[in-house]
């Protein structure tokens, strides 16, 4: 754990979804956007609006002009704390290894200072090692099945040829075994965690 301070992100780059084609809002500036923040109008375009016309959000929802709220572009996102259940202190989540979407509601924590202090606590402890998972455990999507499909067919046919090359029944010919495609993330941009600031 870093037992560090504040940790700063890059701050999100946000583009308007109005006529000026998506031109990029600059910092410390106003902007307009809808309620769930998910889509952003500069003033130029928020201007050009008409207040009785409806205007079609990105998840196919309609709202009006005067729904729209004022915001200015000079959010820094901050990385998530969790506090241990037992000693009270603050972690950051990435330090911790806690996921804050997984565990948003009831959930506990114990930081990894009090598990050993537990531990240590009571003599000739053994830990029992739980089995490794392996790629096939995660959680399949759209996309992961996709490819480890189009994967089994294309050994499948490489199988079938290779077999044929050498005259052997195709289930003689040796196979790759247990392979598994997940896909583990798919952000195409990372956020920077900026230098503190003492």
């Amino acid at each position: 754990m870093c037992d560090g301070s504040r940790k700063q992100f890059e701050p999100t780059i946000l583009y308007c979804n109005g006529a000026c084609g998506m031109q990029r809002i600059r910092r410390n500036t106003f902007y307009y956007t809808d309620i769930c923040k998910q889509n952003h109008w500069c003033p130029p375009c928020y201007d050009k609006l008409k207040e009785g016309d409806p205007i079609l959000l990105d998840d196919g929802n309609e709202i009006k002009k005067k729904e729209l709220q004022k915001l200015k572009n000079d959010a820094l996102a901050e990385e998530g704390w969790v506090e241990c259940d037992k000693c009270n202190t603050w972690i950051h989540q990435i330090c911790a290894l806690f996921n804050g979407r997984r565990n948003k509601s009831s959930s506990s924590y114990t930081c990894p200072k009090c598990i050993i202090k537990e531990r240590s606590a009571i003599p000739d402890t053994v830990v029992i090692a739980e089995r490794i998972q392996t790629a096939a455990d995660l959680p399949h999507n759209a996309l992961s099945r996709y490819l480890e499909n189009g994967l089994n067919a294309a050994l499948e046919k490489a199988y079938a040829q290779t077999a044929s090359e050498r005259r052997l029944p195709p289930e003689n010919v040796e196979r790759a075994e247990c392979l598994s495609v997940r896909v583990v993330s798919n952000l195409e941009k990372k956020h920077q965690v900026r230098d503190e600031v003492c």
